[in-house]
């Protein structure tokens, strides 16, 4: 899917934007193998040029979450103790 999506400006076989109303709405053929949309818009170009802002999405995602994750574990590490000791009435 990484590779695909990579790839995609060398393997699409039509431009993502493109509109052809004369190719609308077509069912999977040699031409188009996933088909048009309603607009004749290629929809395998499609899925592999949304697969680049999905898989940056999620990279992105990924690292804020791990970035956020290790500050909030290494805080809850370093103050344990402040809030889990047994003065506090959690423990009794």
């Amino acid at each position: 899917m990484v590779l695909m999506a990579l790839s995609a400006p060398l393997l699409a076989p039509y431009n993502p934007i493109q509109i052809s109303l004369a190719d609308r709405l077509a069912p999977p053929t040699a031409a188009h193998w996933f088909g048009t949309d309603e607009i004749g818009r290629d929809i395998l170009t499609r899925v592999m040029y949304g697969a680049r802002i999905s898989l940056w999405i999620g990279i992105v995602v990924v690292t804020i979450a791990g970035g956020l994750g290790a500050i909030i574990g290494a805080v809850a590490a370093t103050w344990a103790g402040a809030w889990t000791t047994p003065s506090c009435g959690l423990w009794t």
